[in-house]
């Protein structure tokens, strides 16, 4: 898969398309030399793990996995100054994921942090 195809899945989430692109990039920044790949309905960044993207058309949105548990990012979000109902979008996805759902263009500085800190969590 390329990340045309990505990008193409990423149509599918609406309005929320040009985020889930931004986000993406800065997700290749972060760790350059890496590459998604659709694993299921996921693009899982490899050759590190410490993010995925899933294409949510019904809800024009973006549902983020990172490495990390909801507890730390809640910690961090806190002290960063983040208002409360980000951090209600938190939801533990396995025993040290989360997820994250991007629905609006309100989340792009959130969504940008919360992928910093779980590339650090992994890379710890």
């Amino acid at each position: 898969m390329s990340q045309n195809a990505m990008y193409e899945d990423f149509e599918r989430a609406g309005k929320m398309e040009v985020i889930a692109k931004a986000l993406s990039r800065y997700v290749q920044s972060l760790a350059p030399g890496g590459e998604f790949i659709l694993e299921g309905k996921r693009w899982v960044y490899r050759h590190q793990n410490f993010v995925t993207f899933s294409v949510q058309p019904k809800k024009a949105g973006v549902m983020l996995t990172l490495s990390g548990s909801p507890g730390s990012f809640r910690e961090r979000m806190e002290t960063f100054g983040f208002r409360k109902e980000y951090e209600n979008d938190l939801e533990r996805e396995r025993t040290s994921y989360s997820r994250y759902p991007v629905r609006s263009p309100g989340q792009l500085l959130v969504a940008a942090q919360l992928i910093k800190w779980a590339f650090d969590n992994f890379n710890a």
